[in-house]
């Protein structure tokens, strides 16, 4: 089977050039990644090139049969939603990423072997946002592949805290909390409801690990919606969507239910107002939900920092380079 068969976007090899890929829903127009190794291997005159691949989920498979027999394909990232379903085809796995279940990161010698680096930039963005180690409350929001990292990052980072999860679905809620709660290094609490959000006083830390604020555009019962317009901390439901893609018109049609979720956030930010807002999301730059903590003056960091300092050390693992080398070009970037 060929690789163009499988993929929605069109690539165009480059001769005498080893592979690495990306993978998700639409990384070919919305992920950083490509650009950054990309410009690394320009810069150092390596003969390798990163290459975006659209795939649909039934086709997950067949894309890794496919790497697999490739002698010319040496690493791959991967992004939403591929990051838990992509273990079952990789032939080696440490025991730390067994515990995230989740990865973002596969290098090819002999075999598939999985690591996340997501879980590195996010330890080294609670660094940067300068979370205080002991005594925090944090709030995480979302518990998809994205999530389950993020929990442990904070797991990790932190001591005798408390950290809560909002999620919709309560069941992959309780799943992931139970792994958690035989230890004893950190407290760990299920959100059922938004509203129950505001009877918990004095969050230290706020984090969004959903797509909510994402611009980028989906589908639903065949009409276009965004969410870049909204904020994670209300439930969003009763969408009207579009038959184009103009986000003016989206705005228009959903202005009241923005009004409401924004209404809401705005409510969270002022009753905890020395929060700290980490929001995963990079693009936009500044997500709804950051647009508003600055307005309260609440220190924020997007995943800019994050998604550099991932791809850095997927870099490294893929190229065996040195990560401050790496990062400096990267960052040279822009």
């Amino acid at each position: 089977m060929k690789l163009s068969r499988i993929i929605k976007n069109k690539i165009i090899f480059k001769n005498n050039y080893e592979k690495c890929f990306i993978i998700g829903s639409s990384p070919s127009k919305n992920a950083r990644s490509p650009r950054l190794w990309n410009y690394v291997y320009k810069k150092l005159k390596i003969q390798r090139e990163m290459y975006p691949a659209d795939l649909e989920k039934k086709n997950i498979r067949n894309f890794f049969k496919i790497i697999k027999k490739d002698e010319t394909f040496k690493g791959l990232l991967i992004t939403i939603p591929f990051k838990e379903i992509s273990l079952k085809h990789v032939d080696k796995v440490s025991l730390s990423i067994s515990r995230i279940n989740s990865i973002n990161t596969i290098v090819k010698k002999k075999k598939l072997e999985a690591f996340n680096t997501d879980y590195l930039g996010a330890l080294e963005s609670l660094k940067k946002i300068k979370l205080k180690k002991k005594n925090q409350k944090v709030l995480v929001v979302g518990s998809g592949g994205t999530g389950k990292t993020i929990m442990h990052a904070v797991n990790s980072f932190l001591t005798n805290s408390k950290i809560y999860l909002l999620n919709r679905t309560a069941g992959k809620s309780y799943k992931i909390l139970n792994k958690f709660k035989s230890q004893k290094k950190n407290s760990f609490f299920h959100i059922k409801k938004y509203d129950d959000i505001f009877k918990i006083d004095k969050f230290d830390l706020l984090i969004n690990c959903t797509s909510v604020g994402f611009d980028n555009w989906c589908k639903r019962k065949n009409l276009n919606i965004n969410l870049k317009p909204f904020s994670p901390l209300s439930p969003i439901k009763k969408i009207n969507g579009i038959k184009s893609k103009n986000l003016n018109l989206f705005m228009k049609k959903n202005k009241l239910i923005i009004k409401e979720n924004q209404k809401i956030t705005e409510k969270f930010l002022k009753k905890n107002k020395k929060i700290k807002v980490f929001d995963v999301i990079y693009n936009p730059v500044e997500t709804i939900l950051l647009k508003k903590a600055r307005k309260n003056s609440i220190k924020n960091l997007n995943g800019l920092y994050m998604n550099l300092v991932q791809a850095a050390k997927a870099f490294v693992l893929v190229n065996g380079l040195g990560y401050k080398k790496v990062l400096n070009i990267m960052k040279s970037y822009g």
